[in-house]
């Protein structure tokens, strides 16, 4: 389940070294699953990265510094079960 066509979940995906990472990972064919907080920057790179790899890319806004709330990570689990 390695390797082209598996999935990665990456958090802080649509800036620094997260973005890096997932136009790395995408450049490799590997699916990504994206985290950030702001959802404008995550859907720009949704677009971007699936158009030029062809990859499946999934997002989820969240803002990590609630993390520590009652079921935040509920759907990101629900989200990513399957992949």
């Amino acid at each position: 389940r390695y390797g082209k066509g598996s999935w990665v979940v990456i958090t802080g995906g649509s800036d620094g070294i997260g973005k890096a990472f997932a136009k790395q990972f995408a450049s490799k064919g590997f699916n990504l699953y994206l985290i950030s907080k702001t959802e404008s920057k995550l859907s720009k790179l949704q677009a971007e990265l699936s158009s030029e790899f062809n990859v499946d890319v999934k997002i989820k806004a969240k803002d990590f510094t609630k993390a520590f709330e009652k079921d935040f990570f509920a759907d990101i689990f629900d989200d990513t079960k399957d992949l």
